[in-house]
């Protein structure tokens, strides 16, 4: 575990010397050709990041088990090329002019949900997954002046964290890291000055589990606890690549906590919705989602049996889990 987290700190002492030097080169190509950059390196790390491959691969062939072999080969590939083009899209958007990103947003459909309790600054818990573009769409809610406070994990080299911070704050909003205590404070007023705070909680997690494409998926618990702690509604929300690359604003109907259910039937009905959300989304686009991590690792754990839903079949679906990997 040591020697693990030593070859990470390095990689990111290695990025803190490289990434601005790539945004200086990045910023300098048309948009197009950083795009194309980013496909390529996404092609590339599709064949040699073994894990990563490994791990979507096994992710596609449990939650699509009606596509072909083919179909699914061809799916991978596309989520590393769109993960690829990403990454270079979010260094060309730091050197960008504001107007100009904010362009590359052509529609925003369900925008409505959230406008009432923007305009009455009733405060926002918006959820969302690691799906389509994250930094552009955490810029473009500042840029339309939302107090954004968006909840993040800092990496562990303090260089790195230093630079990562930086890079995502210039686009206007605030990041906390999930493991501070500061972090969760910072929400809490955020939420109470009418503001938005922005969660990710898809990724593997046991706090609970959920089902999410035919199987019960672990999911973090934080986002519904913290709008039943503060009353205020809970809004998913995304930003999607159109095949002409410019994006397009997603938002779905509020979900209101109510204070009167009990606190952990509540947790469990929001995520759940939520995560019903993420995968009606998700199926739209399917390339654009990080399947690059094991998404049911978590779920299939022997101390994790006791945390499903009781109309899933534990031995059935680590069963056919193992067989796809």
């Amino acid at each position: 575990m040591a020697r693990k987290r030593s070859g990470s700190l390095q990689i990111q002492q290695t990025l803190v010397w490289l990434i601005p030097r790539l945004i200086r080169k990045v910023g300098k190509m048309p948009r197009a050709k950083a795009l194309a950059w980013g496909r390529r390196l996404g092609r590339a790390g599709h064949r040699f990041a073994r894990k990563a491959r490994r791990a979507t691969d096994r992710n596609l062939a449990f939650a699509f088990p009606e596509l072909s072999s083919a179909e699914r080969a061809t799916l991978s590939v596309q989520c590393f090329e769109h993960w690829g083009a990403a990454l270079f899209d979010f260094l060309k958007g730091i050197t960008t002019d504001p107007t100009d990103l904010l362009a590359l947003v052509t529609s925003e459909e369900g925008i409505e949900h959230a406008r009432p309790f923007l305009d009455s600054k009733a405060g926002i818990v918006a959820v969302g997954a690691h799906l389509g573009s994250l930094e552009l769409f955490a810029r473009f809610a500042a840029a339309q002046g939302v107090q954004l406070a968006v909840v993040t994990r800092d990496p562990d080299d303090p260089g790195m964290r230093s630079l990562v911070k930086q890079l995502r704050e210039s686009g206007g909003f605030m990041t906390v890291d999930r493991n501070r205590p500061s972090g969760l404070r910072t929400l809490f007023r955020t939420l109470a000055d009418g503001g938005v705070a922005g969660i990710l909680p898809d990724q593997n997690a046991s706090d609970l589990f959920v089902p999410f494409f035919g199987a019960p998926a672990g999911v973090a618990d934080g986002a519904a606890a913290l709008a039943i702690k503060t009353g205020c509604v809970v809004i998913p929300a995304f930003c999607l690549r159109n095949p002409d690359d410019t994006y397009r604003i997603v938002v779905r109907a509020p979900i209101v906590p109510n204070p009167e259910n009990d606190r952990d039937i509540e947790i469990r009905r929001i995520t759940t919705e939520f995560t019903n959300v993420f995968e009606e989304v998700i199926r739209s686009a399917p390339e654009q989602y990080l399947w690059l991590h094991s998404r049911w690792r978590a779920s299939f754990d022997e101390s994790s049996r006791s945390k499903w839903p009781a109309d899933y079949d534990f031995d059935t679906l680590k069963s056919r889990w193992e067989s796809c990997g």
